[in-house]
């Protein structure tokens, strides 16, 4: 796994031959698919924290710390594990599927970007109402 520090934001990717070991309990192969469930504590100098996933909860901790909890249940290679943690401005739009659920689209960007994002959603919008219209007919 390799730490990439850019900008105000911490990334971390991880290489095929990485085992994920960022608090994520779960050590996998590129061959092997594996749910995660992602526990994230930092300092409050990184106000934005991401992983894959659903977030499943949020809190603040003792020391000017916070923590973020995320569980994807879709079961994935170590190589398509996230981790992001800065600070990011975020946009937000609710998408219905053919089935009535409203599902919650979110773009995180580093402020010079939020110009691109409204962009970005309605490309993300079309792409998913294509993707069901297609698949469901």
């Amino acid at each position: 796994m390799r730490l990439h520090l850019q900008y105000v934001c911490v990334f971390v990717v991880c290489a095929t031959s990485a085992a994920i070991s960022v608090c994520v309990c779960v050590c996998v192969r590129v061959c092997v698919c594996a749910r995660v469930c992602v526990y994230v504590c930092v300092s409050h100098r990184y106000p934005v924290l991401l992983s894959n996933g659903n977030l499943k909860d949020q809190g603040d901790l003792p020391g000017g710390r916070h923590f973020t909890v995320w569980v994807d249940p879709f079961p994935k290679p170590c190589y398509l594990f996230a981790l992001v943690a800065g600070t990011l401005f975020m946009r937000e739009r609710t998408y219905t599927t053919c089935s009535g659920k409203p599902v919650a689209l979110r773009i995180f960007v580093a402020e010079k970007d939020l110009g691109k994002v409204d962009h970005a959603l309605d490309s993300l919008v079309k792409s998913m109402k294509w993707d069901e219209e297609v698949r469901v007919g």
